[in-house]
């Protein structure tokens, strides 16, 4: 198999509703789901389009049960992603930019809660944007060479994406308002030091590396994969004490699962737990 970085062909799949996709490239394979931007003449630029198609394989994906896992990433050897396309949205008036900013955190909202986990493989250029996308992923991994940016303040813009809310939450607001400040790109090394992204590796083995963590997701519980991403995205919204009723509800709600008692019985048998999401 040869994605995306890109010297294969894979084979694009309709979604269910039949939407023709354009600027994505979306396969199937041993339970993961790839979904690869597909736009490398432009950096893989995030366009509108782009972000509805997105949102409309997420929907196919969310209703195939043979699938555990999503990667995210990026067509062509030159980037993940660089950004919004800032030739279609620069004309626009400040409600369709308003509109414009609305339709991402719809799309990386989505992302975010979503419940199967999502990685994002990561090369090159992730700015803007593209770090936004990247955020909003669950893990995310990193080729050595890759660079993180906010530039939006040195082009007198301001980030539309959800990165004034994502950004201090996963490396502090100081960090982060260096970022904004500064526009400078952090390297992939910094990146993984201050939390923003989780694994770092050569560009030869991102996408192994982001198959074999895939792997490992499918071998969990859909279940407990499915609950620990609805559970920790609200511990930290919600009062301390609520939070942990949510993980006593979790917590019991796991426990009369099929999926439980295979697991306790697989231990106790020194095997493997196969999972059936029930």
């Amino acid at each position: 198999m040869e994605y995306p970085l890109c010297h294969g062909s894979p084979t694009t799949i309709i979604p269910r509703n039949n939407v023709l996709l354009e600027n994505v490239i979306y396969v199937k394979e041993q339970g993961v789901a790839h979904i690869i931007l597909n736009r490398p003449y432009a950096a893989n630029a995030l366009n509108k389009a782009m972000m509805r198609e997105i949102v409309v394989v997420l929907d196919d994906i969310e209703e195939d049960d043979d699938i555990s896992v999503v990667i995210v990433a990026g067509a062509g050897e030159k980037c993940f992603c660089a950004g919004l396309d800032i030739k279609e949205v620069l004309p626009d008036s400040p409600l369709e930019t308003f509109k414009t900013s609305r339709l991402g955190h719809r799309v990386f909202d989505r992302i975010e809660l979503f419940d199967k986990p999502i990685l994002a493989a990561i090369h090159g250029y992730a700015f803007g944007g593209g770090l936004e996308l990247a955020m909003a992923c669950h893990i995310r991994i990193a080729e050595d060479r890759s660079t993180f940016s906010v530039p939006e303040g040195k082009l007198g813009f301001f980030v539309g994406g959800g990165a004034s809310m994502r950004l201090p939450r996963l490396i502090g607001k100081s960090k982060s308002l260096e970022m904004f400040f500064s526009g400078k790109a952090l390297g992939a090394e910094e990146a993984c030091q201050i939390g923003l992204v989780h694994k770092v590796t050569s560009q030869e083995n991102l996408y192994p590396m982001c198959l074999q963590y895939a792997a490992n997701l499918c071998g969990n519980s859909i279940i407990t994969n499915m609950l620990v991403i609805n559970v920790l995205n609200q511990s930290s919204e919600i009062h301390p004490q609520s939070a942990l009723l949510m993980e006593s509800l979790a917590a019991g709600l796991v426990k009369s699962s099929e999926d439980c008692t295979e697991g306790i019985t697989a231990f106790f048998n020194k095997r493997q737990p196969v999972f059936t999401g029930k």
